[in-house]
């Protein structure tokens, strides 16, 4: 009886962890936690500018917001771990996004830092720092960004 319990429960905490920018994060899913960032990103350009903000495109704004570095990679935990053993075997991203492959630079990057500022971690570890880590943007297109509802 005690079996059947352990594997229920080390069942429920395999399918929990599992993650994909559909499923849910804790309460919101990757997408809507990036697209709540970009939000705060984008009311602080308006707050920047001012009462200019009035004045400018919607297009500018969106495209400063974009340059402005994220809190963290919109990335699942597997597809960040899958790219980086790919990349440290030395094979490129393949990925028809150009923002996509650009991402997954930029966190292999971070990842090869703390590597060398952290030697006897376990690989794990660095990809957990990875996701969360600030990423240098957001890597959405400035038509995809336009579509979404500021708050």
């Amino acid at each position: 009886m005690l079996k059947n319990y352990f594997f229920v429960f080390v069942y429920v905490i395999f399918v929990s962890g599992l993650e994909s920018e559909t499923m849910d994060t804790g309460i919101y899913t990757l997408k809507q936690i990036k697209d709540a960032d970009f939000n705060a990103a984008y009311r602080y350009v308006l707050r920047k500018h001012g009462r200019r903000a009035r004045f400018m495109e919607r297009k500018a704004i969106v495209i400063e917001a974009l340059d402005m570095p994220a809190p963290r990679f919109y990335i699942t935990v597997h597809e960040a771990a899958r790219t980086i053993n790919k990349m440290m075997k030395g094979q490129l991203p393949v990925h028809k996004s150009r923002l996509r492959r650009k991402m997954y630079f930029d966190m292999f990057n971070v990842f090869l830092q703390w590597r060398i500022e952290n030697p006897e971690a376990k690989t794990v570890e660095g990809i957990d720092y990875v996701i969360n880590s600030q990423a240098p943007g957001f890597y959405m297109t400035p038509e995809y960004a336009m579509q979404i509802k500021i708050k």
